[in-house]
């Protein structure tokens, strides 16, 4: 056995890094996910809704103290000659950073006594300050793991994001624990924030410097505004219906949605892994002979992975709210399958972007996520009153539905790659009529019975239309490391 692992790590290098940052997943947001039956023990409902609505605003609050570091250092840095270039390169971005963080903690303590009048959220003003302090810093959090990321340092990615969750799951069920509630929750948050944010930051400086240039914040202002003004349109397309519906609908109800979306959130959870190797290398893959070739076969494999992930979290999120979560929280059982078809619409866009993000600018993908943010938020001002949640899924599917068209039109103009989109489309539309067809909720049993055949039906139907290769059956060294361990 360890020899065929040497030899598969060997022959797909690639292996090795998706290894490990299913690990940093996995401690990245596997552990909020398996708190939450914890959290529902010391929070009703209610309390559960109005943490919800605070962490939305302080959600803003990081869209812009991010500001698109992470791909501006992926653009600009990946492409460099030397790794000195890269880390003169890395070193003028935390620059620009430093400027994002303060223009954020100043602009959003200004502007919270206005937001807060004109929203009940429940949550006292020096709590949500706190929060949006830290907030602040979150671009300085992101940076320097973008560039293990793009140094390809899994080992050194997982440490940090483990860390990392593993401080923030224990003070909150710490301070849950202790009574203190949804402030408690936020307080707790910002001072891990902000504790991790101060050692990122000094150990980059000590790595390669800090540098205040004004051609690397012209790259920022050209690249980075259109994608944080598309970073708001996919707010827009997310978290944002949350201020509609908290008028519209009761605060139990508003629980139960909230809890499907962060259950629905194990979609992209399970896709990241492939994400986090891919997204850094898609760009400089174009360049490579065959790169088109080679783009739309890793594609491929990104839309068998994401019909997968929607059976196994819209399978599996049902039994773990039925058997791990309180009774007052099943009802969020009914919008599990709808919110993890929009996550899935998200992610396929991420998947057909390539062209987009290959330009020297980024006005496309602000247009793209513009529009889309557009048609859901007019969705939310109609529908949402009439239809409630059903209307913020019905306004939310549009605004993706746009995305994916305008992407698939507009970035095939730029990178003409083509992807197996009727391949994908017949079996993905084959897993939604398994989907309607699972046994009830309460037959566990086959329940998991049913989540064993779809995805093993999937992965059939996936390899005999070519998505995915038998790359395994191919590589004779490893077919007879197979065969020697037989005898």
């Amino acid at each position: 056995m360890k020899n065929i692992i040497s030899c598969v790590t060997t022959q797909y290098p690639a292996y090795r890094s998706v290894l490990l940052y299913t690990l940093s997943i996995a401690f990245g947001r596997g552990l909020s996910i398996v708190s939450l039956p914890f959290i529902a023990r010391f929070m009703p409902p209610s309390d559960y809704a109005r943490l919800d609505v605070a962490a939305s605003i302080i959600e803003i609050s990081g869209i812009f103290a991010s500001f698109a570091l992470a791909d501006l250092l992926f653009r600009f840095a990946a492409s460099a000659k030397t790794d000195a270039e890269q880390r003169k390169v890395a070193g003028g971005i935390l620059g620009v950073g430093l400027v994002c963080a303060a223009l954020t903690l100043v602009l959003t303590q200004i502007f919270l006594p206005v937001l807060a009048s004109h929203l009940a959220l429940g949550v006292h003003e020096h709590v949500l300050r706190a929060g949006l302090a830290a907030a602040a810093c979150t671009g300085l959090i992101e940076l320097p793991l973008a560039w293990l990321r793009m140094k390809d340092k899994p080992g050194l990615y997982l440490t940090f994001i483990a860390g990392r969750s593993l401080a923030q799951v224990c003070a909150m069920l710490g301070v849950l624990y202790m009574g203190y509630g949804p402030e408690g929750v936020i307080l707790a948050n910002a001072i891990i924030e902000t504790v991790i944010t101060v050692y990122l930051v000094v150990r980059q400086v000590r790595s390669f410097g800090v540098y205040f240039s004004r051609q690397m914040l012209r790259h920022a202002l050209r690249y980075c505004l259109p994608i944080v003004g598309g970073g708001l349109a996919m707010f827009g397309l997310g978290t944002c219906d949350r201020f509609f519906l908290a008028g519209a609908v009761n605060p139990q109800t508003l629980a139960h949605y909230t809890l499907a979306g962060k259950l629905a959130f194990a979609t992209p959870l399970i896709m990241q892994p492939f994400s986090l190797w891919w997204n850094p290398r898609r760009i400089a893959l174009l360049n490579e002979p065959d790169g088109l070739k080679q783009s739309a076969v890793y594609v491929g494999y990104g839309m068998v992975l994401l019909i997968m992930a929607a059976i196994f979290v819209t399978v599996s999120g049902t039994l773990f709210i039925y058997l791990f979560m309180p009774t007052s929280y099943h009802g969020a059982i009914a919008f599990l399958p709808m919110l993890v078809l929009l996550i899935g619409m998200n992610e396929l866009c991420t998947l057909l972007n390539v062209g987009s993000f290959a330009k020297s600018h980024s006005g496309e993908i602000l247009l793209i996520n513009g529009a889309g943010g557009l048609v859901a938020l007019i969705g939310y001002i109609f529908l949402v009153p009439a239809f409630t949640i059903h209307g913020a899924i019905l306004a939310t599917g549009a605004g993706h539905g746009t995305r994916l068209l305008l992407f698939v039109m507009l970035s095939r103009k730029t990178v003409p790659i083509t992807y197996p989109l009727i391949r994908f489309f017949v079996i993905l539309l084959s897993a939604a009529l398994l989907l309607y067809l699972r046994p009830p909720v309460n037959q566990i049993v086959m329940q998991i019975l049913f989540l064993i055949a779809s995805l093993s039906l999937v992965m059939i139907a996936a390899t005999l239309s070519g998505l995915v290769p038998y790359f395994i059956l191919k590589n004779k060294k490893i077919l007879g490391i197979l065969k020697n361990a037989d005898r």
